[in-house]
């Protein structure tokens, strides 16, 4: 995994994912956490997991969350992270 370092102007090696996806959403928060949330594993399934990467440590760790079907349908959800919330 990379990270663009815009004060140096170039892409530095960081640490790998835990459980490596493609197709997968990001949001950062706080500016030293970036969240990945589920994509698709090497075997085309949908991943499960949702990883937080701090910067300042350049650690990712598993983050666990809970997830909820708004409105009794399964194609709308809710998630709550045990950890806090973003």
């Amino acid at each position: 995994m990379e990270r663009y370092d815009i004060t140096k102007n170039k892409c530095e090696v960081v640490s790998s994912l835990k459980k490596p996806a493609y197709n997968l959403s990001c949001t950062s928060f706080n500016d030293r956490y970036i969240y990945k949330f589920y994509g698709q594993e090497s075997t085309n399934k949908v991943s499960k997991y949702v990883e937080r990467y701090d910067v300042e440590t350049d650690k990712w760790s598993t983050v666990d969350v809970v997830i909820s079907p708004e409105n009794g349908n399964a194609k709308e959800f809710s998630m709550t992270f045990k950890s806090g919330c973003i």
